[in-house]
């Protein structure tokens, strides 16, 4: 599906369904935007593909309008939600219908460690794989997403709700490539499969969304560098990639001696070692030009590599 030929979807009137839990103001902080369309919510549970055997773990699963649908496709569900009134009041709900193969998890999606054992011991679920699904906040999303796609415990399938700015982001190409784009394309496969209306949540935002989705999470990344997101190889990846982009209207002669601590005329041989002119930007280059840089730097291997938060889109 090709960006320009994408139709944004008409949805209902910004204001709260009738039977939205009296007494819940949404916060603003959190950035949350209930999904208030259940034609919305169908459309998004199909494009998920869940199988009955599934695992699924929902990120910001608010009040359960995509919840409840999500359990009646998968095996289990477990949704991460920071804010305790609303993980209150799902809880109640998931026991009121019933419903055994839900679990609801009180916590910061960007601090919960996504590990096998974490699962085990919560949901007492042994699985090989799994599937991460929800309407993310727009002021943590993209956080939460390259958590994911980075996590050493990565999952199947990537498929959430984000602005419909974001996924253009992530599927940009070049000659405008972003660097969420670059870093989105080199650890998955993304695609938009749908915009959104802002009239399918409340509050109303003030831009449209989009559906986007993530597969082959890592799978290419693993067979250029062994030890995939923990390798020493990636993590330069990485360096370079964030030092390209250092500043926009600056070249890549220019960003990445100042981002790598390198001379000009070391960066200018390196660049043109790889037929790259020193006076183009970051923007031009594509996801092999970055894995060229990568994989010729050999001789610059003296860098101390980043720790911790890398990226800042």
């Amino acid at each position: 599906m090709q960006q320009n030929k994408l139709k944004v979807k008409s949805g209902p009137r910004p204001f709260p369904p009738k039977n939205f839990v009296k007494g819940i103001v949404p916060k603003k902080q959190l950035g949350q935007n209930f999904i208030i369309s259940k034609g919305f919510v169908q459309k998004f549970v199909k494009f998920c593909s869940l199988k009955p055997s599934d695992l699924v773990i929902e990120i910001g699963p608010g009040l359960g309008a995509l919840t409840f649908d999500l359990a009646k496709r998968a095996k289990k569900v477990i949704g991460i939600e920071i804010d305790s009134r609303l993980a209150f009041i799902l809880q109640k709900d998931i026991k009121a219908k019933g419903l055994d193969n839900v679990f609801v998890l009180n916590e910061n999606a960007l601090n919960f460690q996504f590990s096998i054992f974490n699962f085990q011991s919560i949901s007492n679920f042994q699985f090989s794989n799994y599937k991460v699904v929800g309407n993310l906040p727009f002021s943590s999303g993209v956080a939460m997403l390259m958590k994911f796609l980075e996590s050493d415990n990565p999952p199947k399938t990537i498929t959430i709700i984000l602005q419909k700015e974001v996924g253009q982001r992530i599927i940009s190409k070049t000659p405008k490539m972003e660097k969420l784009g670059v870093f989105c394309q080199m650890l998955s496969k993304p695609k938009i499969l749908d915009l959104v209306k802002k009239g399918n949540f409340y509050p109303q935002p003030k831009i449209d969304s989009a559906i986007i989705q993530f597969k082959d999470i890592q799978k290419d990344l693993k067979k250029t560098f062994k030890n995939g997101v923990a390798s020493i190889e990636y993590q330069l990846l990485s360096k370079i990639i964030n030092s390209g982009f250092g500043a926009p209207r600056k070249t890549l002669l220019n960003n990445l001696s100042q981002g790598l601590n390198l001379s000009k005329e070391q960066t200018n041989q390196w660049l043109l070692e790889n037929k790259i002119s020193p006076s183009s930007r970051a923007e031009a280059l594509s996801l092999n030009d970055w894995l060229c840089l990568a994989k010729s730097f050999q001789y610059f291997s003296f860098i101390l590599l980043p720790t911790g938060n890398r990226h800042k889109f």
